[in-house]
């Protein structure tokens, strides 16, 4: 709920002169319940103040947040790694292949394929590197 003013009238000038009232410290009947309402009035206002802050604040963190996962999706886009042309890919993918030797417990050409789509469709297009593939039964 969107607060754009005080619901309360706040009244400098009556305030600074209350203190020093006719009745002394005291106030009568009539006063004490305008006072009573307005304090009622004021408290309200001031818990939907608090509630709007916390509402605002995490909408901030929502943002932050957003935000950070923008920024790191960029900087992945930004990465050297995607200017390297497919070919030096599978050069590299056929060397490491070529001993299969299940340092991961599954072949390589099978751990290589599963870091990202790009090396999958390249394993997979490769059948030089299929061709490597051997499995022990």
């Amino acid at each position: 709920m969107p607060l754009s003013k005080l619901g309360v009238t706040v009244d400098n000038a009556f305030i600074s002169t209350k203190p020093r009232s006719e009745f002394g410290y005291g106030t009568c009947p009539s006063e004490s319940l305008e006072i009573s309402q307005n304090l009622q009035l004021a408290e309200k206002e001031h818990e939907d103040y608090e509630t709007e802050l916390h509402e605002l604040q995490m909408r901030i963190l929502s943002i932050k947040f957003q935000k950070k996962r923008l920024e790191d999706y960029i900087r992945s886009l930004r990465t050297p790694i995607r200017k390297l042309p497919n070919e030096l890919f599978l050069r590299i993918f056929l060397f490491c292949c070529g001993d299969n030797d299940g340092r991961f417990g599954v072949p390589n050409v099978i751990v290589i394929g599963a870091v990202c789509t790009r090396w999958r469709e390249l394993v997979n297009s490769c059948s030089q590197i299929w061709t490597r593939f051997a499995v022990d039964f």
